[in-house]
């Protein structure tokens, strides 16, 4: 009898470790579900020798520390890795930048280095915020727009633009 006894307690304790938790459910995604952003201040597009830029919020961005509304701890949610960081070496002369052309996926991280400045230049991505002086061998690293299309990229210095200092980010 108390090998019964023993054997429909160990049962019912192995039993119980079993239980399965119904699954969440989930929202469906659709191209009309707005992208997910957490925070108000946006997104820091990060620089390379130089002063950071904001962005526009089209990732998900978090900071180690922080606490949500319920006092629950916040962590670093990073989406790909630093091997998925598109780099462009964008040379910069007397009204244009070669190459004058960036093709990007939606939401692609992007670094831009710049070589052979010549001359007293900035660069402005309105689709991702991003303007800022340009210096020789600085860069800056920024998120592509997540709707396809294309966005002119160009220098606001002078009329440097109508000289043909201009380019175009293609995002497909």
């Amino acid at each position: 009898m108390k090998k019964i006894i023993t054997a429909l307690a160990l049962i019912t304790l192995l039993g119980a470790g079993c239980a399965k938790t119904p699954a969440p459910a989930t929202q469906p995604v659709s191209e009309t579900t707005p992208p997910i952003t957490i925070g108000n201040e946006g997104l820091v597009v990060e620089t390379v020798g130089g002063d950071e830029t904001k962005a526009q919020p089209n990732t998900i961005e978090t900071k180690t520390g922080e606490t949500d509304e319920d006092g629950i701890q916040i962590i670093d949610i990073a989406l790909g890795s630093e091997n998925s960081v598109k780099t462009i070496d964008l040379k910069v002369g007397n009204n244009f930048f070669e190459p004058n052309v960036i093709t990007a996926k939606p939401g692609e991280k992007i670094r831009v280095d710049f070589r052979g400045v010549v001359g007293t230049h900035t660069i402005l991505i309105d689709a991702s915020n991003v303007k800022m002086d340009i210096k020789d061998g600085s860069g800056f690293i920024f998120f592509a727009p997540t709707k396809p299309g294309s966005y002119p990229i160009y220098c606001d210095v002078g009329n440097h633009r109508a000289k043909g200092m201009e380019g175009t980010l293609i995002v497909k």
